[in-house]
């Protein structure tokens, strides 16, 4: 018997559970048995690197508006200092409660461009809107996205609480296979 050599490669992706954080530091081996031996071998450790955004909301004004006046609202998306990697499939969903009315025509962005704005082409005019949905293909660690539209009371609610969601992920996945790219 001659001796020969078998090498076998393959890829991993690091599953996006609770114990995968940023700078995590992960180890494979792998242990080869045979009728008579075993051989094992161990990889250089792999730290995980992830992107970590932050959403930040404001509106002027916001105390003792009259119903009809419009309320400047912005939005300011960025990476956190925890962030150490560029993010995927951002979606930001701006939900309009009752009570409160998008004003058409009035979103303007600064920074880094919504791949996918509410409405397309300029100027970004989407109809009298319930949620303003904002996507990013990708999101590069140190970008900064800042979006402004402006909404107004409608009268119907005393006081009314505008929320803004943020979703991201860690790796870009092929919709069409769910196999990153």
């Amino acid at each position: 018997a001659a001796a020969s050599t078998l090498v076998i490669q393959y890829r991993a992706i690091v599953l996006d559970v609770i114990e995968n954080q940023g700078k995590v530091k992960l180890n494979n081996n792998a242990a080869w048995s045979w009728n008579g031996g075993s051989l094992s071998a161990s990889a250089p450790d792999v730290t995980i690197v992830e992107p970590d955004l932050k959403i930040d909301k404001s509106a002027a004004p916001t105390n003792k508006v009259a119903a009809g006046t419009p309320i400047q609202f912005t939005l300011t998306i960025a990476h956190t200092a925890q962030s150490t990697a560029d993010a995927f499939d951002i979606v930001v969903t701006d939900i309009m409660p009752a009570g409160l009315e998008y004003i058409p025509c009035t979103i303007t962005y600064s920074g880094l461009a919504p791949t996918t704005p509410p409405s397309i082409p300029p100027p970004y005019c989407p109809a009298a809107a319930t949620n303003l949905t904002f996507v990013w293909d990708s999101f590069p660690l140190g970008q900064t996205a800042t979006i402004t539209f402006n909404a107004r009371l409608d009268g119907t609610q005393p006081s009314v609480t505008n929320t803004a969601l943020l979703a991201w992920t860690s790796l870009p996945i092929d919709p069409a296979g769910g196999i990153p790219v």
